[in-house]
Order: structure tokens, then C-alpha cells, then sequence
């Protein structure tokens, strides 16, 4: 099988919940609150995402005067993910600028299964973390800037433009990983969305005994969308394991596909290009 080839997932619970909603004057407001109990989220072959209740809930107000959607609670609960934000939305029928910020908490343990499902077997992540994120910005394009010479029914943004609307950040990280074979040590990503780029702040990190410089930014508008290495990553002794030969180091270096021990050492000027050391083969 293929480790890195993702399966489907399965969600089952028991669902209840209460919606209110009111109207005074220019406002209206709306607030719901849920509750799944028993709730399970089971990958092909019986791994399971399971929390004995999720809680959600959501608070809303629109004041039509001044076209404002007010998101004052959007939360989830459970034990191995909580999410909390509260934000707005301006002119939600037109441009839809966005203001959100909010924390999410997370047990990547426990959340395997969805891992597992979204990045195949071979992934494996551990930690307890707790980041905050924010984005802002218009959803969709202003009226008065839409191309004058757009014919009828054509789309007037391509590819990932909306990037170059938004600006935002979030954070990560976890405890240990295992990316098919690569054992990493604890990681903190700080990530910055503006301008059409993904900026990633530079990773220091222990790696299968070595250590991993690494300095990436992710090019999304003009498409199509390019990961860019910056100059001076680099990956120093680290140990390459027999699982990792058979698993994805093959493809970048098909004459350690049968290897069982290695050093190796990757320099770069802008891209990652293997410079290995002492390859013993069975």
C-alpha cells in the first residue's frame, strides 16, 4: 500500500441543538448552539477520531444601516480540538471584507486518524499546542474593480488572486514527527499570508540525528503556486534510515533505494540537491 495515499473518513454521532433568532429595528441577531454526542470520525481500517461530546456554537449580529455582520462567538470543544474566533464581516452581499481572529487548541495524538487520512500512514505527529491566527481582508472583488472588458459569464479573477487580497497569520508546530521515515524534533511555524506570498519564518530543527536550516516561502499569486527555497538551507549528518530509502529518498536518489544506513549532508544555494556520504547497501 501506499503510505502516502489518503482514505476516506467516516463521521457519526448523535446531533442536537437549538437556533434563536430576533430581529429588532435595522438589526438581527442569530445564535446556535449544538451538541454531538458520541461523535467519531473513523478512517478506512479502524482508526478513529472519537470525543464522548463536541460543543459548537455561533453568535451573529447584521446591522443593515452599516452592512455589518458582527461574529461575536464561533467556537468548537472537544478534548483533542478547541477552536474559538469572533470577527466581522462588512458588506456581506458585495466585497465581504473579512476582519477574524481566533486561537485554536490541539492534541495531534488524538487526531492521527484525520492526519492519517489527509497525508497518508506515513505521517505521524505528536504534541499538545495551543496558536493563534488572524486574516483579513475582501473575500471577492469590488464591483467597480472588475475588468470593464470582461466578456459576459467570464470569470474576472484567475487562479489565486484572492491571495493577494488577504493578508493574515497563523502558527504551529508540534512535539516529534515522523514524515515518512524523517524524524524531526519539536518545530514552531510562524506563517504570514500578503502581497500573493506565504511567508514561512526560517526552521532551525533537529532531524534524524542532523540538523535542518531551512527558509521557505510559498509563491501563490501570480499562479500556478511555487514553493521557493531560500539560499542557505541546508540539512547537515542527518542519518538516512532504510525506511526512508524505500519510502521517498528512491525518487530523489534512486541509488539509495536499497540502502540500509547513511549519512548524508544536503548544501544548497536555493534548492535542496543531495550531496550523500558513505552509502552502505545490504
Amino acid at each position: 500500500d501506499d503510505p502516502a495515499a489518503p482514505s476516506t473518513v467516516r463521521w457519526a454521532g448523535l446531533w442536537g441543538g437549538q437556533l434563536q433568532a430576533e430581529r429588532q429595528a435595522k438589526t438581527s441577531r442569530a445564535q446556535l448552539d449544538s451538541v454531538i454526542d458520541e461523535f467519531a470520525g473513523v478512517v478506512e481500517g479502524g482508526a478513529k477520531w472519537q470525543e464522548k461530546q463536541l460543543r459548537s456554537a455561533g453568535r451573529v449580529a447584521y446591522d443593515e444601516t452599516k452592512r455589518l455582520a458582527e461574529l461575536s462567538e464561533l467556537s468548537i470543544v472537544a478534548d483533542a480540538l478547541r477552536v474559538a474566533a469572533r470577527g466581522s464581516l462588512n458588506d456581506p452581499t458585495g466585497v465581504r471584507d473579512l476582519n477574524l481572529d481566533g486561537q485554536v487548541d490541539y492534541d495531534l495524538a488524538k487526531l492521527q486518524p484525520l492526519i492519517e487520512q489527509q497525508l497518508g500512514s506515513g505521517v505521524k505527529l505528536t504534541g499538545r499546542e495551543s496558536r493563534k491566527f488572524s486574516i483579513r481582508g475582501p473575500l471577492s472583488v469590488a464591483a467597480a474593480s472588475l475588468a470593464p472588458t470582461a466578456a459576459p459569464n467570464q470569470p474576472t479573477e484567475q487562479g489565486n488572486a484572492w491571495a493577494r487580497r488577504l493578508t493574515g497569520q497563523a502558527a504551529g508546530g508540534w512535539r516529534s514527527a515522523n514524515l515518512y521515515g524523517l524524524a524531526l524534533g519539536p518545530i514552531e511555524l510562524q506563517a504570514r499570508l500578503g502581497g500573493g506570498l506565504l511567508r514561512i519564518d526560517p526552521l532551525d530543527l533537529p532531524v534524524s540525528g542532523g540538523q535542518l536550516k531551512l527558509a521557505v516561502d510559498v509563491r501563490l499569486d501570480p499562479g500556478p503556486a511555487e514553493l521557493v527555497v531560500a539560499k542557505g538551507s541546508a540539512a547537515r549528518q542527518i542519518r538516512i534510515t532504510p525506511e526512508m530509502c524505500s519510502l521517498w529518498l528512491k525518487f530523489v536518489a534512486p541509488l539509495l533505494a536499497e540502502a540500509t544506513r547513511a549519512f548524508g549532508e544536503w548544501m544548497t544555494g536555493g534548492g535542496l540537491d543531495p550531496a550523500l556520504h558513505r552509502t552502505e547497501r545490504a
